[in-house]
Order: C-alpha cells, then sequence, then structure tokens
C-alpha cells in the first residue's frame, strides 16, 4: 500500500492506497491546494496523528450503502455547505454517506478513517475536505478558536486581518504583500486559529487556497504575472469581471508570487487590522482605532463556521458547544483587552508603499 504524509500546523495525516494511480492523482491534488513543502513520501520512522486509507471498491461501496438505507438508526447530519451526510453505525462502526451517494467514510476510531468510493476520478477533493474538517477539530480540542481571518508576519510582526465577507481582507493582504524591500511570511487566507500559550497570543495556519477576485488580480502586478503564465483564465485579463470572477490559488504557492515572501505555520499575534474597503472610491487611506467591540465575536467560527456552515461531524470534541462559546468569550475578552485592533478603511487604488508608509506612521514598528 503506497502513502504519503500531509503535515500541517504539527499534525501528520497519513493517506494510504491500495491503487498506485489514485495515489499519484491524489499527490498531485494535494501538492496544488497545498504546496509540497506540506506533503512528504512517508517515512515510517515518524508516528501519524490520523491515518486516512482510500479504497476504491465497487462491492463493499454498494454493500455499505444497503446496509445504511435499511438501518433503524439512520440520520440526516449538516456537515458543511451545500453537502450532508448520512450517518448510522454498522458492526458498531459509524458510517457516513455523502448525500449524492458519491462516497462514505467508515470510521474505524478517533485516528483511523476509511474512504471508500466507487469512482475515485470523481472524487478527488474529498479528502482534502475531510482532512480540513478533521484539523478544524483537533485545534479546537486544543482550546483553539477558528476565526474569519487572514494572517501573516509583516515586518516580523505577527498581524491578524479580520473582518466579514467581501470587506477588504484578501485585496489588503495583497497590498501588504506586494512591497518589495520588506520580509513577509504568509500563514493562511480567511481562515487562521489563534490560541493562547506561555508566550502569549498565537496564529496558526488554515491552509485553503486562496481565492482572489477579477478586481484584485487585474490591481497587483504579481497576481496579473502569475495568472498569465500558468493561464488560470481562458480570456484576457482585462476581460475579468471585478467582482464576479475569481481563482484560487494553492496556499504555498501563493506567498512564492509575491517579493521577499515565504509561508509559515505559526506566528506570534500582536495586532489586529480590520480591512475596510471602499469600492469605487480613490485616495483613501486611514487608520484608527477600532471602536467595534463586536468585530472579535462577530468573526469567530468556534463552535460553527456560519459562512461555510462548517458543522462538526466525523471528529469527535472535546468540549460541548456551550462550553466552546464560553471559552471564546473569554479568550476573545482577554485579546481585546491586551491586543491593539485598528480599523484601516482604504480605496482599490491603495499602493502597496502607502499602505507600509501609513502603518508605520500609526502604528510604528514594533509592538
Amino acid at each position: 500500500m503506497k502513502s504519503f504524509d500531509i503535515k500541517i500546523n504539527g499534525y501528520v495525516f497519513r493517506m494510504k492506497f491500495e491503487n498506485i494511480l489514485h495515489y499519484i492523482n491524489q499527490l498531485n491534488y494535494m501538492s496544488t491546494y497545498l504546496g509540497k513543502e506540506r506533503l512528504d513520501v512517508t517515512s515510517l520512522e515518524i508516528a501519524s496523528d490520523i491515518d486516512m486509507v482510500y479504497i476504491e471498491d465497487v462491492s463493499l461501496y454498494q454493500s455499505l450503502c444497503s446496509k445504511i438505507k435499511i438501518s433503524d438508526n439512520r440520520n440526516m447530519i449538516d456537515t458543511f455547505e451545500y453537502q450532508k451526510h448520512e450517518w448510522s453505525t454498522i458492526d458498531n462502526k459509524e458510517v457516513f454517506l455523502n448525500e449524492k451517494e458519491q462516497y462514505l467514510v467508515l470510521k474505524k476510531s478517533e485516528s483511523t478513517f476509511i474512504f471508500i468510493t466507487s469512482n475515485p476520478d470523481k472524487n478527488l477533493a474529498y479528502p482534502l475536505y475531510i482532512t480540513y474538517e478533521i484539523l478544524v477539530r483537533l485545534e479546537e480540542n486544543k482550546k483553539a478558536l477558528f476565526m474569519h481571518g487572514t494572517s501573516l508576519k509583516y515586518e516580523g510582526i505577527g498581524t491578524l486581518l479580520l473582518n466579514n465577507k467581501a470587506m477588504g481582507k484578501t485585496t489588503f493582504l495583497v497590498k501588504l504583500l506586494e512591497e518589495k524591500k520588506l520580509s513577509k511570511e504568509f500563514l493562511s487566507n480567511d481562515r487562521t486559529f489563534i490560541f493562547e500559550s506561555n508566550e502569549g497570543y498565537e496564529m496558526s495556519s488554515f491552509p485553503i487556497p486562496v481565492i482572489v477576485s477579477g478586481g484584485t488580480i487585474k490591481n497587483s502586478e504579481p497576481l496579473r504575472e502569475y495568472i498569465q503564465i500558468t493561464k488560470t483564465f481562458k480570456r484576457d485579463i482585462s476581460q475579468l469581471d471585478d467582482h464576479k470572477s475569481s481563482c484560487g490559488i494553492g496556499n504555498d504557492v501563493f506567498s512564492r508570487i509575491f517579493p521577499l515572501t515565504t509561508s509559515t505555520e505559526k506566528s506570534q499575534l500582536n495586532r489586529i487590522l480590520i480591512p475596510n474597503i471602499k469600492l469605487g472610491a480613490t485616495g483613501i487611506f486611514d487608520i484608527y482605532e477600532n471602536q467595534d467591540h463586536n468585530i472579535l465575536h462577530d468573526t469567530c467560527f468556534t463552535p460553527y463556521d456560519t459562512e461555510s456552515l462548517r458543522k462538526a461531524w466525523l471528529y469527535a470534541r472535546k468540549y460541548s458547544d456551550n462550553e466552546l462559546l464560553e471559552m471564546s468569550h473569554q479568550l476573545l475578552e482577554r485579546i481585546r483587552n491586551d491586543i491593539p485592533i485598528y480599523t484601516v478603511d482604504y480605496s482599490p487604488d491603495l499602493s502597496s508603499q502607502a499602505a507600509h508608509q501609513g502603518i508605520n506612521k500609526v502604528l510604528g514598528r514594533k509592538i
């Protein structure tokens, strides 16, 4: 059986395959979305945290589906956006069948999951989705919070960009990463874990692809060059719709697009910025102390990701929803009291140099 490891935030997810073609296809798919730095051909000297066994077996798949359908204890459960799973137990093992009957997951234990499909060519994305789901629960079990935020180290300062959907987090991230004279380290876009440690407050990555809109691409020279070289869009970039067109770029690949930028998985949390893009305006850039005391709670996706409708389903939590809500409230209040939080109003024509100068003028280089 062939295998490779996915390494995220110190966890090792081991993917095992009976079929060499499925191994190659899944390795290439994971490399595209996670980056080769997070993947490694398995070294048996390294223990895995989670084992995921990938099986194509039409008869086994059909047999388990039939057993679920006649089970007295089956139940349809919400899992994440646009998808539900039918849950049941077979021979005292939990089984989750995708509602479109494309695949099922047999849970042998809290560390071993059997992914069974009858058509692997149409199911490349699902092992990655399941990896993400387990990662969220592993981090929450360590009392980390899942935030609607983008994270980076900018001049060595751990910076979290927080706000709700379509408020300009990714566009402002691109403005910061475009600066040619400064070192930057990119963690992740749109989702970030935050937690408390002996060192203070820290952030860790959630390596989903970076989704950039047509408007952000057209206003960024490094992104335009990347799109043209990779031919991500079949039509000319000038024809991209600012809001309706978008593309996804793998997490580690994204960091290599910009000068003096690398990727990392963890960073201290030193400051929080609330980007607020003023679409249709020009010449706007203003930084001031945030007055919205609810912004931290509004952008916290623990215990429930309200944007992608992600709910706990596959991996057991140590804490109830109410316990997680109380822990998140207490941690966010400590962060609000200890970490500087600033709102950033800006227009799409903001340059990376102007952003850097404005940040240093108001916030300084030291925290």
